[in-house]
């Protein structure tokens, strides 16, 4: 038996950060001009005192309702996120106890960044097809928005929260998951950085998120196609079958350059987060969910997955569904 995605729901917070808002801080920039540089019109944004747990459990509450989920099966939770509650315990056991799991539930955070989802659905597989679970509760949850600079129109007109949740059982007769491939360019480290909360903190006054734009763009362009082309050609894919390809919702400029160097029709790249922004690790299974709903996916699609972001990192996965 092989690790299936069975379903998967998400959750937004309500407060909204649009680009009309964001025009009377930054002063130099239009609605339509922060539109036209991210693909963006507004970000969803987490209240003062809602934390990633909490979108975590409203994702959850979601997939349980909307997919008559048994939560008492659940014999294992991954919980992607570089916003935790607390910086121990992990935020897994948090939403453990909110959503009122078994006790010999397994429990852990994943500390990724926009490949996250990929990373943690790789190791979601390997606990399945090893028989260490069953089933398997994959949660992305961000509240980014916490670690923004306020007057930083770079990162505030591109992050928003959010979080996602996924069954992923072991069901499948056949391999539903059957590449991935992952990559780490540490020397990436402080074009993507937050100093605060972490043991080195007192290496910089700046407590906020820092994105060095320019570069994290180069490093996008240049390294993104190269693994792309080292996993269809390593693996001997015919691109033709693939029906759909998902990459992380970084922006629109980002996501365009990509989808045009690979030569990537248009009908198959899925994009969704003009109304919700990049929310990070949670951006690739709301795009999976949003087009499962509307019945753009459907069982027996092929799918290629992309991560890449903080650290640098970067993954890739194809999907049977």
């Amino acid at each position: 038996m092989y690790a299936n995605i069975d379903c998967i729901s998400y959750y937004l917070p309500k407060n909204n950060f649009n680009n009309y808002s964001a025009s009377e801080i930054f002063k130099n920039y239009t609605p339509e001009k922060i539109f036209q540089k991210t693909g963006i019109n507004n970000r969803k944004i987490s209240n003062k005192n809602e934390y990633s747990s909490d979108l975590a459990t409203e994702a959850c509450e979601s997939l349980f309702l909307e997919n008559n989920i048994n939560r008492k099966e659940i014999d294992y939770l991954i919980l992607c996120t570089q916003s935790p509650d607390y910086l121990m315990p992990t935020t897994a056991c948090i939403v453990h106890q909110n959503l009122g799991l078994n006790n010999w539930c397994g429990a852990i955070d994943i500390n990724q960044g926009c490949s996250g989802f990929i990373y943690s659905l790789g190791v979601a597989k390997g606990l399945i097809e090893t028989k260490q679970a069953e089933k398997i509760l994959l949660i992305t949850s961000e509240t980014y928005s916490k670690h923004l600079e306020p007057n930083d129109h770079a990162t505030r007109t591109i992050f928003g929260d959010g979080a996602a949740a996924v069954l992923i059982n072991r069901q499948a007769k056949y391999q539903k998951m059957p590449l991935f491939l992952y990559g780490t360019n540490g020397s990436g480290l402080k074009n993507l950085i937050s100093y605060k909360g972490g043991m080195k903190s007192n290496e910089s006054n700046y407590k906020y998120f820092y994105m060095n734009g320019p570069e994290v763009f180069h490093f996008a362009i240049n390294t993104v196609p190269e693994m792309f082309k080292k996993l269809i050609s390593d693996n001997n894919i015919d691109i033709n079958e693939i029906d759909f390809f998902i990459f992380h919702q970084a922006n629109k400029f980002m996501l365009d350059s990509l989808k045009n160097k690979l030569k990537i029709p248009n009908d198959k790249f899925l994009c969704f987060m003009s109304e919700h922004g990049n929310t990070v690790s949670s951006s690739i299974p709301i795009v999976f969910s949003e087009f499962i709903k509307n019945k753009t996916i459907k069982r027996g699609n092929k799918i290629i997955l992309v991560g890449f972001g903080i650290g640098y990192s970067y993954s890739l996965s194809v999907i049977d569904f």
